[in-house]
């Protein structure tokens, strides 16, 4: 996994975006395991 993909993986949970698309992936965030959200998503802050 590329360390980019990580990083927004990470931060998504932590975002009011309903999807995301990352490369050739698009992840909804109603399918996605919420538990598996880190400490760090709480602390995304958008510039």
């Amino acid at each position: 996994m590329s360390r980019c993909f990580d990083t927004a993986w990470r931060c998504f949970p932590g975002t009011d975006f309903d999807c995301v698309a990352i490369g050739h992936c698009f992840l909804r965030k109603a399918d996605q395991d919420l538990s598996l959200k880190s400490e760090r998503a709480d602390s995304f802050e958008p510039n």
